[in-house]
């Protein structure tokens, strides 16, 4: 056991770790060094153990990924063989936050449903609020808003209940982020103000108020604001450069450089996405280099350089399929096993966002006709629902896809309609193809939001938001192939 002095001695440092930690990562990381040296000099497995938690959570913070783990690691083994239940948990959520950063997102859920399990065997209601808040976040990285707004929800009200503002504050930050996600800006607005403010006058989490800006910033950004976006971003960026939080800046400089592509400031945009993917390559955060890439497409794109934006957005679906879909997969599956034990063994395809929809399996060949103006949109279009397994059809305008239509109205499975062809307008092209074939699906893109580009138009139709993702654009059309299939 250690000694009362060598105790205090550990626990003073151990304090000081855990205090940097989301605050100046380097002195933390000084402090669990030394907290563990002194723990292996009095021969004390918990304190040893405790130590290389705190070590593992300053690595985090500073993006230092291996070494996070190796502690972490060495930690739990030492926590399991003590069958020490409490420290077991925090270590099996540190995991599932180092796996995050790292992408490996069916790693983290598995040790933070862990963590959950042991913190409520524990009683630790702020543990297992905790956990599931960064469920929530993992699900979210992997675009499951739906699940994720429920399990944030969930850690909302047990923090609620508790008076914890410094995790409640990371709870809206992270609702404000799917809101953002979804587009829903009002709602968003409002969680990240309230998790802004909390972290403000707590002045404890400065990872958590550059997030918070983040994402304001991200409200401005898609509400136009550019201005306001810049002004809060640099904001986040300040903090994220003092904390010295490299997946923070490689997220901030890639969020800049999106600001200044739609301003039209492309040469400062290049500089703030090379810096962001340089930072991505050399710290190995696969989420941020799929952004990177995608941000490049739209800054080539924006430049008039169509052949580089193709190169570019290949890249960015390539990376974002190879990252996110079979881990989707499995989370899904893992989270439907949960709610419902009965369907151990299967993969739920209703969840928005998973690859597959009921009705159609994931590889099935429908007969897709996309009309796009755009060559650039049209050929990466193309590109996508032929590597799904679709037979596509494309046409520049509007009269060329509806003769493709007319030829093929009972065999083609679905449309993808631009409401912005250059020969007709967009309703005008709808009515035609409802008047050739009522019941095919039809699924109207635009660059802008649904209620400014169908406003007049009567009809149903689904409706995807330009620029769309791969899985979402794949999904859509699944979805309405197999409305007509079923």
């Amino acid at each position: 056991a250690l000694s009362p002095a060598g105790e205090s001695r550990f626990e003073a440092l151990l304090q000081l770790a855990t205090s940097f930690e989301r605050v100046d990562g380097q002195r933390s990381r000084d402090h669990a060094r030394h907290a563990l040296r002194v723990a292996d000099h009095l021969d004390d497995r918990r304190a040893t153990g405790l130590a290389h938690l705190a070590l593992a959570r300053s690595c985090w913070t500073l993006t230092q990924f291996e070494d996070a783990l190796d502690h972490a690691k060495s930690a739990l083994a030492i926590f399991e063989e003590l069958g020490a239940a409490p420290e077991r948990a925090a270590t099996h959520q540190t995991l599932g936050k180092i796996y995050i950063f790292q992408s490996r997102y069916t790693d983290a859920y598995l040790a933070l449903a862990a963590a959950r399990e042991d913190f409520h065997a524990c009683g630790d209601l702020r543990g297992e609020a905790s956990a599931v808040n960064d469920l929530g976040v993992a699900l979210l990285r992997l675009g499951d808003f739906k699940t994720a707004t429920r399990r944030l929800r969930e850690a909302e009200s047990i923090l609620k209940q508790n008076a914890e503002p410094v995790l409640l504050a990371r709870v809206y930050v992270n609702l404000g982020e799917v809101h953002v996600e979804l587009d829903e800006l009002d709602a968003a607005m409002n969680h990240l103000t309230a998790g802004h403010a909390l972290f403000e006058r707590l002045g404890v989490d400065q990872c958590g108020l550059a997030a918070a800006a983040h994402e304001i910033a991200e409200v401005h950004r898609k509400r136009g604001q550019l201005d306001d976006a810049l002004e809060w971003h640099t904001k986040a960026l300040e903090i994220r450069e003092r904390v010295g939080h490299a997946r923070g800046l490689a997220s901030s400089w890639n969020a800049v450089g999106a600001v200044h592509t739609e301003r039209g400031d492309l040469d400062t945009a290049a500089d703030f996405l090379k810096r962001a993917l340089q930072k991505a390559n050399d710290f190995d955060l696969p989420l941020e280099r799929v952004r990177a890439y995608r941000n490049f497409s739209a800054l080539h794109e924006a430049s008039g350089d169509f052949e580089q934006a193709l190169i570019d957005y290949k890249r960015y679906h390539e990376l974002h399929r190879a990252v996110y879909d079979d881990q989707r997969r499995t989370v899904m599956e893992l989270e439907a096993t949960r709610r419902h034990p009965e369907s151990r063994g299967t993969i739920v395809r209703a969840v928005p966002g998973a690859p597959g929809v009921p009705g159609v399996s994931r590889n099935a060949m429908i007969d897709v006709l996309v009309i796009e103006s755009d060559e650039f949109v049209r050929s990466v279009t193309v590109e996508m629902l032929e590597q799904d397994g679709m037979r596509v059809i494309a046409a520049s305008d509007a009269r060329t896809g509806l003769a493709a239509f007319r030829a093929r109205a009972e065999a083609i499975d679905a449309v993808l309609l631009d409401l912005n062809p250059p020969d007709l307008t967009g309703a005008a092209a709808l009515h035609e193809i409802r008047r050739l074939n009522p019941a095919v699906p039809v699924v109207l893109t635009s660059g802008r939001a649904r209620e400014d580009a169908t406003y007049g138009i009567r009809d149903h139709a689904d409706f995807l938001q330009k620029p769309y993702d791969p899985d979402g654009l794949v999904a859509s059309l699944r979805r309405a192939a197999a409305r007509r299939t079923g």
